[in-house]
């Protein structure tokens, strides 16, 4: 018997009735000849409450004019009848209290008992009876989905009525996919046990898993099996033909991101990302998610209305009215895994190129300092807004765009605001999951393109390392995971120090170290800045969009901006380039700006895409 067997009134096993709990037997002395000094002792069996495993055993002893006498209570409970085998175990009882836990029983068996008092090896005063453990059952209802959640409701047999605030009723439920983010809910509950309880905010077309537990105390006991339930996608029905031709937007070149400026039906090739491998085994397309970019969530169908597939495309419908925002699609296979999934760019703008020139440093004459001044070579032609932005304008949350850890062709969504810290939404939620073995690879990220990827101790989201995930324009040609769309691509990272390839920040003359002169042009208020990009130009704004941490946490939203590069740090550094800029102070901020830093590659940040010239 364990040595917690006295632990009185934490009491987890209240999880069945009382089955075939026979009134014991009167008081009856077993002492072997004399008078009883222990007759006058009254013992009294209140209760006796089975679960499948444990049994609360409610007892008093009234010793009335006795209570001097050394006797001790006794208890000695058994399979068998006659308290004979390896199942009989003896419990001393305290006078002082009314009951004991009985712990590790046999489940649907019938225990026989018996209370006496042991007066020096005497048996007196013995009441004896009976009680079946049981598994009591919880009968769930069909969840429904309302407007308000999930509806939750059932009932649970085989209890009886428990001490009034002695038990606890709780729903716990996790998402299916990613169950280490537990939730639990206390419940109330009718004289029956009928219970029902709603859960909001769930994410759609996702499965999760719900299940009862009681509790005593802290003490919990878990009831039933965990049941499974999987939320409407409305994406699904949204599957179906669509009518007349489609514009095929990769005619032009294939890619991970397609830019659609007004309604109508397009269709793109169904290869993997920026090749012309084609996808085997697609059984269907549908859109995954739907954002504006802030803190309103569109309807679902409000940006994309329709999808198919038709032969070797991928075909969608953008509905009319046209409206702005970001959309991921995605190829499903017929057991509805996920085989690839494309960005939907909705932008009415026309994305223009700008020439960033280098910068070049020449010794003066007087071998002691530098002259620099802007050459006629064009480091690069950069895109006019970050990567998913739906403006460029000054401190305005539409210029954020959207954010990517390194490697990874698709997009997480931004902060709602230009300087909180809470995420623009979407018709699908944004999931965080805990970088392990089975989900810290290439093909799980494939799998789930919504759902972000926590650090390892690396720092990175896969487990094993891949330099080559994006490629600089330097190095090769455009990789299968870079995010921009066609004609476009990632660019360049590195200082130009110490050996390290020059990226394309430093070709533009950006500082290396850190703290600067604030440009004439830069405003206090800005919640971001621009760049010098010749001798005569200025770049378009560059938000401050802060940046997604290592637990998927965003920060530095309005004082922050980190820029992706294709480049991985080399060596054995698990880290990747990237642009970085920040302010410090509130009314006239320092000003900071780094060409080429280390950067973790499991966080997310910003893209501004180059032009391929290849």
């Amino acid at each position: 018997m364990k040595s917690n067997i006295y632990r009185l009134f934490l009491i987890f096993g209240l999880l069945g009735a009382i089955v075939g709990c026979e009134k014991p037997e009167g008081n009856e002395d077993d002492r072997t000849g004399g008078t009883s000094p222990l007759s006058g002792v009254t013992i009294t069996i209140e209760d006796v409450i089975a679960s499948s495993t444990t049994a609360i055993f409610k007892y008093s002893v009234d010793f009335g004019d006795a209570g001097d006498v050394p006797a001790d209570v006794k208890l000695r409970y058994s399979l068998s009848e006659s308290f004979g085998g390896e199942s009989t175990e003896l419990v001393s009882l305290d006078r002082t209290q009314t009951m004991v836990l009985l712990e590790d029983l046999q489940m649907g068996a019938v225990y026989h008992y018996e209370v006496y008092l042991d007066l020096y090896g005497t048996k007196y005063n013995a009441l004896k009876g009976q009680f079946t453990t049981r598994t009591p059952e919880v009968v769930f209802n069909e969840p429904q989905e309302t407007e308000d959640g999930l509806l939750i409701s059932g009932k649970i047999t085989g209890l009886n009525q428990p001490d009034a605030g002695t038990l606890s009723l709780y729903l716990g439920f996790c998402d299916a996919l990613l169950p280490e983010a537990e939730l639990s809910w206390q419940l109330s509950f009718d004289e029956d046990f009928s219970f029902s309880h709603t859960i909001s905010g769930l994410d759609i077309g996702m499965e999760y898993q719900y299940w009862i537990y009681l509790k005593y105390g802290q003490i919990q006991a878990g009831v039933g099996q965990k049941q499974t339930y999987k939320t409407t996608d409305p994406y699904i029905a949204a599957e179906g033909q669509i009518s007349g031709s489609a514009e095929d937007l990769s005619a032009q070149g294939t890619a991970n991101c397609y830019i659609v400026s007004k309604a109508g039906a397009y269709k793109i090739k169904l290869c993997k990302g920026n090749t012309d491998a084609a996808l085997d085994g697609v059984a269907s397309v549908r859109v995954l998610w739907e954002s504006f970019g802030t803190d309103v969530s569109p309807r679902p169908g409000q940006l994309i209305s329709r999808t198919c597939k038709d032969g070797d495309y991928a075909v969608f419908e953008v509905s009319s009215p046209y409206t702005e925002g970001n959309a991921v699609i995605a190829a499903y296979d017929s057991e509805d895994r996920i085989l690839w999934s494309w960005h939907i760019w909705l932008t009415s703008d026309q994305i223009e190129q700008e020439p960033y020139y280098v910068l070049e440093r020449k010794l003066a004459s007087d071998g002691l300092s530098y002259e620099e001044s802007y050459t006629n070579t064009v480091a690069a032609y950069v895109m006019d807004r970050n990567l998913g932005a739906l403006s460029n304008e000054i401190n305005s949350v539409q210029s954020f765009g959207l954010m990517y850890q390194w490697g990874r062709k698709d997009p997480f969504l931004g902060s709602s605001s230009l300087t909180g810290t809470s995420y623009a939404v979407a018709t699908r939620h944004l999931r965080v999951t805990l970088g392990g073995p089975q989900t810290s690879t290439l093909s799980f990220a494939q799998e789930h393109p919504h759902i972000f990827i926590t650090g390892n101790e690396r720092n990175d989201w896969l487990s094993e390392r891949d330099d080559n995930l994006w490629v600089s324009p330097s190095k090769g040609a455009k990789s299968v995971y870079d995010p921009c769309p066609a004609g476009w691509r990632m660019p360049e990272g590195g200082s130009g120090e110490n050996g390290v390839q020059a990226g394309l920040w430093a070709k533009i003359g950006m500082p290396l170290y850190g703290k600067t002169a604030k440009p004439s042009w830069h405003e206090d208020h800005w919640n971001g800045t621009k760049f010098r990009t010749g001798e005569d130009s200025i770049s378009s704004w560059y938000p401050a969009a802060g940046g997604i941490g290592l637990r998927g946490i965003l920060d530095g939203v309005g004082i922050e901006g980190n820029y992706r590069t294709a480049d991985a740090v080399g060596s054995t550094h698990d880290y990747c380039y990237i642009m970085n800029f920040y302010f410090v102070g509130a009314d006239s901020p320092d000003y900071y700006v780094y060409n080429s830093t280390e950067n973790p590659r499991a966080t997310g940040d910003s893209v501004r895409c180059c032009k391929d010239n290849n």
